[in-house]
């Protein structure tokens, strides 16, 4: 539909002089708004010779700016008719019968077919086509026995034969297939994982790892994110691939390697919630009041004062070297004093109450310790331990 859109000008005696009406038009053929040298859609600039033959911006090089019906030179006068007429023609989506109602400029479309959430996916099995939702759906029922279930975020193993060529995945969660495709070259074997989706927002993103050995040597390949692609190709891979040199495959064709799909999305957004997520020191309960990041409590635990059985916090103690051969970290109570007078076989010159946990760090600055805990330590004696009045 191409349309001009309505408008009055005026002259400053306010007198109407020209009167524009809103017009329309429908074009029975789109095919005279694609360049007549590539068939492809026109897009700006527009070019044309002097006899008003078109060419597309890309063709002009190609041509080295030689019209290919006259001769005459192109690629420098601009057709703005034709440019005009393109800025006010809408075009619906191809993707307008299986239920999308977006329209785009002509020559738009194609871009927005790529990611366009309606775009027909090809089954690699059959000739089904359909919505990668329903291609899901129909894998499913129709081949169920040549696909496996997989969750994102796990690493399963993949056993295929090389020749078989390609082995299809289901995920269940975001009803998506993936394709585990594998290319015999002269040089090795090329591995490659591909999602069978358009590239829609809504379908996500992906990454995904490949770990294969044999005879005690390791491949790893991580691929930072996952090719979609509507229909599979069966052509070997430029990129996002690994290569397994021949030395290292089995005589029998197998080939066992272990794949761990990821959501990125999902991972993104946990990775977030673990960074905000502080967790008390496992010795809280022995004065530390350090608030440690999610996971990191092992490596705070093993520079912390309060630590059960640390060489540092005996030293006030005037222990020997080696007092205690229980160097747990992981413990979350401290030993008692009975524990220190075995092993040191003589009191120990405090008066905390015998069933007291205690420990305490050199570093007399930290105290007193929180009043929570005054009902426990004698605070004289602590003070007197560590030679403070």
């Amino acid at each position: 539909m191409v349309g001009a859109s309505e408008a009055l000008l005026f002259h400053g005696d306010g007198e109407e002089r020209v009167a524009k009406r809103h017009r329309s038009a429908t074009l029975l053929d789109l095919d005279i708004l694609d360049c007549p040298i590539c068939c492809e859609a026109l897009t700006t600039p527009i070019f044309q010779c002097d006899n008003g033959h078109l060419a597309c911006s890309s063709c002009c090089p190609k041509l080295r700016n030689k019209c290919p019906s006259c001769a005459f030179p192109v690629g420098h006068n601009r057709c703005r008719a034709m440019e005009s007429i393109l800025e006010s023609t809408l075009v619906p989506c191809p993707n307008k019968i299986f239920g999308c109602t977006k329209t785009f400029f002509y020559g738009k479309e194609s871009a927005h077919e790529k990611e366009c959430i309606f775009s027909q996916c090809s089954c690699p099995d059959c000739d089904y086509t359909g919505s990668y939702k329903d291609l899901y759906a129909h894998y499913k029922l129709t081949h169920s026995k040549f696909s496996w279930s997989i969750n994102c975020g796990i690493t399963y193993t993949t056993v295929m034969f090389i020749s078989n060529k390609i082995l299809i995945k289901r995920v269940h969660e975001s009803k998506l297939l993936f394709a585990v495709q594998c290319f015999r070259e002269p040089c090795g074997v090329y591995v490659t994982v591909s999602c069978i989706a358009p590239s829609a927002p809504e379908v996500g993103q992906f990454s995904y790892r490949l770990t294969y050995t044999k005879d005690g040597q390791t491949l790893i390949y991580e691929s930072p994110e996952m090719k979609k692609v509507r229909k599979v190709s069966f052509e070997t891979p430029q990129e996002n691939f690994m290569l397994i040199p021949h030395n290292l495959l089995f005589r029998s064709g197998l080939l066992v390697i272990e794949l761990c799909i990821v959501d990125k999305l999902n991972q993104e957004a946990m990775e977030s919630v673990l960074e905000s997520l502080f967790v008390p020191c496992r010795c809280a309960e022995l004065v530390c009041s350090r608030q440690v990041s999610y996971g990191k409590e092992s490596t705070h635990e093993k520079e912390c004062n309060f630590s059960p059985c640390s060489q540092e916090n005996l030293e006030f103690f005037d222990a020997p070297e080696n007092l205690c051969e229980c160097h747990d970290v992981s413990s979350q109570t401290a030993m008692p004093q009975p524990h220190l007078e075995d092993v040191q076989e003589e009191p120990l010159h405090t008066s905390l109450p015998q069933a007291a946990p205690y420990f305490l760090p050199r570093d007399s600055s930290r105290f007193p310790p929180p009043p929570r805990y005054t009902s426990i330590f004698d605070m004289e004696h602590i003070f007197q331990a560590f030679g403070l009045d």
